[in-house]
């Protein structure tokens, strides 16, 4: 198939994925070259500190506001910004407000590249 249709409230992945290389290499969807995410948040949205190695990952805040450390700087990032975090640079969600929606974009697609640090 050289399309596909979806829905970001049933993704082709878990948490979210819409497209990436951890789906089957079969799927419409599967991607060595990125990886995209539709995230709804809650008021109890943590992701303990981490770095990806290689990728880049970036980060649309489409709804709502989230809170982040990003090398060390404490961030609010609200409806209609955006972040792009280099590879090895420390990021750590601390909140978000109840029904933020985050569109996360990875360059590329690296199932694993996520490290605690």
């Amino acid at each position: 198939m050289s399309y596909y249709v979806g829905s970001v409230e049933k993704p082709a992945g878990e948490r979210g994925w819409l497209v990436g290389a951890f789906l089957e290499k079969n799927h419409p969807c599967f991607s060595e070259a990125v990886e995209v995410a539709w995230k709804e948040l809650g008021a109890d949205a943590r992701d303990p500190k981490h770095i990806h190695k290689l990728a880049i990952e970036i980060s649309v805040i489409i709804k709502g506001s989230q809170v982040v450390i990003v090398d060390g700087q404490h961030l609010t990032l609200k409806s209609g910004t955006y972040i792009v975090v280099r590879p090895s640079t420390p990021v750590e969600v601390l909140d978000a407000e109840e029904g933020t929606i985050v569109l996360v974009i990875k360059v590329p697609s690296l199932p694993g590249d996520k490290y605690s640090c």
